[in-house]
């Protein structure tokens, strides 16, 4: 009796252990690359923004295929190959945030108008299975 009580704690702590290791709170200081407003569109028509500050809060808005909007809010957390936000919203990084050229680029910052000079790209259920480009525009 008490050999499973310890094995099934001993599985619960590693459990918990693997779950809040695996990724770290976005902020200045952990993957500050990711800070800042955010622009995409998926495959099917959907618009996003995704808005993280520096203190990882972070706010994943989008428009579903119907029309609707929709809002995921939470702490950003990120590792090299997913991104979190909150307990459930789990996004797939095809493409890690990077500087982008911008004299071959001309896509503008919906909230700036300015040209956009970050670039990565994401994979979520919403895409419909391709990733979705998003930028956003830092100087």
């Amino acid at each position: 009796m008490k050999t499973k009580i310890i094995k099934s704690s001993l599985t619960v702590i590693l459990l918990c252990l693997i779950m809040t290791s695996c990724k770290k709170k976005v902020d200045k200081d952990y993957r500050p690359e990711f800070i800042g407003n955010w622009t995409g569109w998926g495959v099917y028509p959907i618009e996003y923004s995704l808005v993280i500050d520096s203190n990882s809060n972070a706010i994943f808005d989008y428009n579903n295929a119907n029309g609707e909007e929709h809002f995921i809010r939470g702490k950003a957390r990120a590792n090299d190959k997913h991104f979190k936000i909150g307990r459930f919203a789990s996004i797939k990084i095809v493409d890690y945030p990077h500087k982008i050229d911008t004299a071959t680029t001309n896509i503008l910052d919906p909230f700036s108008l300015k040209k956009c000079n970050w670039e990565m790209t994401l994979d979520h259920p919403l895409f419909y299975g391709k990733g979705g480009t998003c930028y956003k525009a830092v100087y």
